[in-house]
């Protein structure tokens, strides 16, 4: 099944919000789910030394594509 996420957080963003989605999503690609995320750019609350001019538009993270 392919699972759409719609969140307004998820990582590089440390919410309690992201990092929720984040293993939900983990979680339903392990179950052999595909799951994509839409999200916006993070704007805040990112992990130190993190470069919000080098974050892709759009990758794959842990087999989930945002």
């Amino acid at each position: 099944m392919h699972i759409l996420i719609l969140s307004e957080a998820f990582p590089p963003e440390t919410k309690s919000a992201s990092t929720l989605f984040f293993e939900l999503a983990e979680t339903l690609v392990e179950r052999g789910h595909k799951v994509s995320v839409i999200t916006r750019m993070p704007r805040y609350n990112v992990a130190d030394g993190t470069d919000l001019n080098n974050i892709p538009k759009q990758e794959t993270l842990a087999g989930i594509e945002v």
